[in-house]
């Protein structure tokens, strides 16, 4: 019989988003876009733990002060900064 393989991020993509819409309320698209940034987190952290701080050439985003309120969502044990756009 084959093996199957799978990429992670889909499936953690997926899987965030189906916690954030039933279980912290967000709308779908809302969803998709703290899932994609949680696996986004996820990727920077492996990759910093397996190359260390030489694999990364750029710096965290960081927001305006005068920008929308910044708040940090918990989403599947990963804070994610995040503001409304409305």
């Amino acid at each position: 019989h084959g093996v199957v393989s799978v990429n992670r991020s889909p499936v953690m993509i997926l899987w965030a988003a189906v916690v954030a819409k039933e279980v912290l309320g967000y709308d779908w698209m809302e969803s998709l876009s703290l899932a994609s940034a949680v696996a986004t987190l996820n990727a920077r952290a492996k990759s910093k733990s397996i190359w260390g701080a030489r694999g990364s050439q750029t710096e965290d985003p960081t927001f305006q002060m005068d920008g929308p309120p910044v708040q940090g969502i918990t989403l599947i044990g990963r804070e994610v900064p995040a503001c409304s756009t409305y």
